[in-house]
């Protein structure tokens, strides 16, 4: 058994003193053997790749906080089957969150931390991989300064009036140690569809409520102290409408009365990441990568928004995190929101191969053909991803993957260097040929860290 390991399992105070001080060796970088730590220096709004491998499986990164800051980090794994765990530790060493998998971020290779700090200092950010898959990862840390709040009392309705393109208002309130509190939010005017984020006196993301086709909705919180923060906007940028806001006292919602005159906030508080929209009413396309030539992966409605990642070389398309992979839209057509001033560069993925010019034959009647890369014509990877390609024909003479005989049914994993496409070549009864095509683009990043901390390897306990 590792020696770390056979000092975690104690519990004595002398151990659990021990286990403190060996975590903070390592955050110091003055640890041996194979527990090799990254330390960078982050500031707010900047993101970072990192790497975790067998001989450094812990990834560490620093940051100087303000008392009240509310803190937003997210960690997500780049490499295919990474399911990184994030961990937050205080001034003082000390754990203070964890996260592995948030369910309200949707996805299992991400994990995210919103906490709001209780002191000025530096903190720590704390990278592992308990699924054991090696490889790269992107940290993102963000933050919103503390701000002043409206104040919602319970039993008091407050009606509040969102203009076109207005910041998000923020309202809180005191919980009750004594029994339940039901929040209460309600559209007045209709079709306007809202968004509301809840945080705990923890700067913990507790809730997500509102959308399209939602007129109302309502939250019930436990007994609890603390202030609680509710986060409100209009779900899509270009609309306005009226909220009614009102928390009661026990497990239900009271009927909602006649609203007092909307008051404006004294101050707003500014978006948690990057995200993008469409400028107009219209689509936008989601390309595989910055230019039309590119395939399309999806679309972005004028309803919806998108985290944005990076961004080109020549700042003219984004880089989105679109269903679990990369995706590019045009900065032409679209517009920002948030903190977007240190977005990464990404370099683009070559130009997917031409068809070619000759036409495709059709198939006779009877024949089926249907050749696929993970259920789709095209997708985008990073370095490491894989895809697997799969062909399903019926009523054929001949099937040739690569130019190699195979079976009218099979499948291949691939995982290419560079960006490549496959091709599918059908002997069809009458003895005619046609090909299908698939493309698996690979994509490269270029990305400038922050400069590594240089730390004293010793430390000096206090005490004789």
């Amino acid at each position: 058994m590792h020696w770390l390991a056979r000092i975690s399992t104690r519990s004595s105070p002398i151990h659990t003193c021990l286990r403190l001080l060996l975590l903070f060796i390592l955050v110091m970088g003055g640890a041996a053997g194979s527990l090799q730590a990254q330390g960078n220096l982050l500031t707010y709004g900047t993101s970072v790749v990192g790497t975790l491998t067998a001989e450094a499986p812990l990834g560490f990164y620093m940051f100087n906080g303000t008392v009240g800051d509310h803190v937003t980090a997210y960690v997500i794994g780049i490499t295919p089957g990474m399911t990184p765990a994030l961990s937050l530790m205080g001034i003082n060493q000390r754990q203070l969150a964890v996260s592995q998998g948030d369910p309200l971020l949707g996805a299992s290779g991400a994990a995210r931390i919103s906490y709001r700090l209780p002191d000025t200092g530096l903190y720590t950010l704390m990278i592992t991989n308990p699924g054991g898959t090696a490889g790269e990862f992107l940290l993102h840390l963000g933050a919103r300064p503390a701000a002043a709040s409206l104040d919602l009392m319970p039993g008091v309705p407050a009606a509040i009036n969102i203009p076109p393109g207005a910041a998000p208002i923020q309202y809180s309130f005191d919980a009750d140690p004594t029994g339940p509190l039901t929040l209460q939010i309600l559209s007045t005017t209709p079709g306007f569809a809202f968004s509301a984020q809840v945080y705990n006196p923890l700067g913990q993301l507790i809730g997500l409520l509102g959308g399209p086709g939602l007129q109302g909705t309502d939250l019930t919180i436990g007994p609890d102290s603390g202030l609680y923060e509710i986060v409100l906007s209009g779900w899509a940028p270009e609309t306005s409408g009226a909220l009614t806001l009102l928390l009661t006292s026990g497990g239900g919602p009271a009927p909602v009365g006649v609203p007092p005159t909307p008051a404006p906030p004294t101050e707003t508080p500014q978006a948690l990441v990057c995200l993008v929209r469409t400028a107009g009413s219209t689509n936008v396309n989601i390309r595989s990568g910055p230019a039309t030539v590119f395939p399309v992966i999806g679309m972005l409605n004028p309803a919806s928004s998108l985290e944005v990642i990076g961004q080109s070389l020549d700042g003219s398309w984004y880089v989105v995190n679109f269903a679990g992979q990369r995706g590019w839209v045009s900065g032409a057509v679209t517009r920002l929101e948030g903190p977007c001033g240190s977005l990464l560069f990404f370099e683009s993925p070559p130009t997917p191969t031409p068809l070619p010019a000759t036409a495709t034959p059709t198939p006779p009647p009877g024949a089926i053909i249907n050749f696929t890369v993970n259920g789709t014509g095209a997708i985008t990877v990073g370095p490491g991803g894989c895809g697997t390609v799969s062909w399903y024909t019926e009523n054929v003479r001949e099937v040739y993957y690569q130019g190699v005989g195979v079976a009218g049914v099979g499948s291949r994993d691939e995982c290419p260097a560079t960006t490549t496409t496959y091709t599918l070549r059908v002997v069809l009864q009458d003895g005619s040929v046609t090909e299908r095509y698939v493309t698996i683009n690979r994509i490269a990043l270029i990305i400038t860290l922050p400069p590594i901390i240089t730390l004293p390897p010793v430390i000096t306990l206090p005490g004789p």
